[in-house]
Parts: C-alpha cells; sequence; structure tokens
C-alpha cells in the first residue's frame, strides 16, 4: 500500500480514490467498528452494496477489524435478506440506503445489531455528495422512507477519529475465516462458501498468473461492471487489482449501458470483464461501437458461457480477443482460463496453476 499510495485504487461517479486514501479511510472504518461496536474479531458483517467506493472501504475496513465478510446481493429482495443474514450469523451490517425499507421489514428476524447507511453519494466532495444524494431522494425516488432506530451514517464511520485502531488487534489469517461469499442459487436459496485468507490469497495469485501474461502492474485502468459481491469481481477488482496497483472503475449499474460507455469515454479502460448478456449489449450499442479501444489489451468472460459469435464479434470490434473462463464460488472462484494467444472459442482454457481437476 505504501509502494503504491498515491496510485489511484478505485474510481466511481468521477471521484477517484488514492491507495493512501483507500488505506486511511479503512482505518478510520475499522477503528469505529472496533470501539464504537459490540464486534468483536470474528463476527460476521454483511456488505449490502453496489459497486460503489464505499464497498472496498468497508471490506478492507472490516477486514482490518478481524470480522468476517458477508458479501449481500443489492437486488435481493427482504426474504432472501432475511435467509441471508441468519445463515450467516450476520451482527452487523452496511447498507445503501435504497435498501433500508427492506431491512426495517426483516431485521427484528435476524441477529445483526449495528445498522451502518450509506448514502449514494459518500466519498464524494461536499458539494458533490449533497447533489447525489438530493436527487437521489427527491428527483428519483430512489430513498424509501424507512426508521432503523439503531442505524449510524457511513460517512461518521470512516471519518471516525475518536480513537486509532489498536496496532495489535487480532486480526485473521492463514486459514482462519476471511468471508462467506453466495452462491447464484440456481438450486433454492443461494449457499454460502466459507473462504479462508489462504483461499482468496491463493486464488488470487492463481488468476493473477494468468492476467499478468497481459497486463502490468501500476499502470492500468480495468472496467468492473461486474458486480462486487459476486465472488469473480470480488476476487479481481478487490484482490487481483489491489496487488498488482492497478485502477479499478466502478460501474455501480452495468445496465445502464451509457455509464458503461462514460468509463470508456473518461479513461483510458485497458481491461474490462463482463458476461455474455453484457458484451452482446455493448455490441448492439451504436454509440460504444464508435468509441476508441486502442487501449483496450484484457477482455475477460464468466459467469455464464460465451458465446463464440459474440467473441468474434467483440474482437472484430475492438481488436481484443476475450479470455474465457471458469469458476465457482467454493473455488475462490476460478478453476481455469484460456491464455493469450491460445484461446480457443467454446471452451473456459487450461486449469490456473496447482489446479485438479476430475471429469466423471
Amino acid at each position: 500500500m505504501r509502494e503504491r499510495g498515491s496510485l489511484g485504487a478505485y474510481s466511481c461517479l468521477g471521484k477517484t480514490l488514492s491507495y493512501q486514501e483507500w488505506d486511511q479511510l479503512s482505518d478510520q472504518f475499522a477503528a469505529y467498528l472496533h470501539h464504537d461496536t459490540a464486534l468483536v474479531p470474528g463476527d460476521r458483517i454483511a456488505i449490502q452494496l453496489p459497486n460503489l467506493l464505499h464497498f472496498p472501504v468497508a471490506l478492507l475496513g472490516a477486514v482490518k477489524a478481524g470480522l468476517v465478510v458477508v458479501s449481500t446481493n443489492p437486488l435481493y429482495t427482504a426474504k432472501e435478506m432475511a435467509h441471508q443474514f441468519r445463515d450467516s450469523g450476520a451482527k452487523a451490517v452496511v447498507i445503501l440506503s435504497s435498501f433500508c425499507d427492506k431491512l426495517e421489514s426483516i431485521i427484528s428476524e435476524t441477529d445483526i445489531s449495528s445498522v451502518i447507511v450509506a448514502e449514494l453519494g459518500d466519498l464524494q466532495s461536499p458539494l458533490r455528495r449533497f447533489s447525489i444524494n438530493f436527487a437521489a431522494k427527491f428527483l428519483k425516488s430512489a430513498v424509501p422512507n424507512y426508521r432503523l432506530s439503531n442505524a449510524v451514517a457511513f460517512r461518521d464511520c470512516y471519518t471516525y477519529l475518536s480513537h486509532p485502531l489498536p496496532a495489535q488487534l487480532e486480526t485473521g489469517s492463514g486459514d482462519d475465516l476471511a468471508a462467506i461469499l453466495y452462491t447464484g442459487g440456481t438450486t433454492g436459496y443461494s449457499k454460502g462458501a466459507m473462504l479462508s485468507h489462504n483461499n482468496l490469497i491463493a486464488n488470487m495469485m492463481q488468476l493473477w498468473s494468468r492476467c499478468g501474461l497481459i497486463i502490468g502492474e501500476g499502470v492500468e485502468e480495468i472496467a468492473a461492471p461486474l458486480p462486487l459481491y459476486h465472488s469473480y469481481a470480488f476476487l479481481l477488482h478487490c484482490l487481483a487489482m489491489p496487488y498488482a496497483g492497478n485502477l479499478s472503475v466502478l460501474i455501480p449499474n452495468p445496465r445502464d449501458l451509457d455509464s458503461v460507455l462514460s468509463a470508456f469515454v473518461k479513461h483510458k479502460i485497458s481491461g474490462f470483464v463482463g458476461i455474455n448478456t453484457l458484451y452482446l449489449a455493448l455490441l448492439e450499442h451504436p454509440a460504444f461501437c464508435a468509441l476508441d479501444f486502442s487501449d483496450l489489451r484484457f477482455c475477460g468472460a464468466g459467469g455464464m458461457a460465451l458465446s463464440t459469435s459474440i467473441a468474434k464479434r467483440w474482437q472484430h470490434l475492438t481488436g481484443c480477443e476475450i479470455f474465457e473462463g471458469y469458476g465457482l464460488t467454493e473455488c475462490s472462484p476460478v478453476v481455469s482460463v484460456n491464455l493469450p494467444g491460445k484461446v480457443r472459442l467454446g471452451t473456459v482454457g487450461e486449469l490456473v496453476p496447482e489446479t485438479e481437476i476430475m471429469a466423471i
């Protein structure tokens, strides 16, 4: 973190956090969790946020406080939220105000005692924060009325200065539980995969052994349209890109294709990871097809099968081939990926290093 402190770590809604700022804000958030809540190392904290600057600050702060992160889909219904919070044993939640009415309806069914409410404009400059929050609440009606008596503002937590984070605080490491990431729920309720620090670090290094063949360190700007609560984007943008000192350009709502377009216009996007349906939607967007893709060198696909025809159209448009891979949440999640210069369309590529697989 110190070596790359001045480099950009995350950018969203026109604001860029450097690695130094990310480190400091997460320290202050961790100090709040340690001193002003009843949470102790090993307790579970749910993060229910879209792709905003808030997510990496909350994530790193929770880890520094020794907590186990429970990554929660922002689009969950109240019933799905209740199931996951009970199943994971979450005692705290960081949640966007837009979802707080659902939390209000089910919080009594859970063990959650600490509620931290984030506003869309948090971490922006004062004037921009006011305009974003005003628009969200009064112009777009995106913030419903709710009443959560024990809630505190996320902004008060990441600006916490009352007490420093103890230098010798016991935090998790090695085979200690680091995160509970939930599966897609295709066979019913989503199931929590319990991943240790070693699980996540090992898989991050396995993924980087492939990414590092084509992208550099400290120089890349990687678009992040896939949700960070999902294991694939979580690994790539919360672990692999920080490891490499690269910038992740967070896109809160990839269904808003103009916001994806804007990321390419405002940044020199050199990497992009999506799914089949997103690639298709962008290929059908006339303004996107008119962009300059000369900086683009790395494109990945996972989460669902990539159509061969879409892969060919994307490469024809951008000059960049798509490296399709395969993984599952229980594997942290990457299992295999195509290699640069050896892409076989319609396949998920070769196993990442130190991986064994059995076909039955």
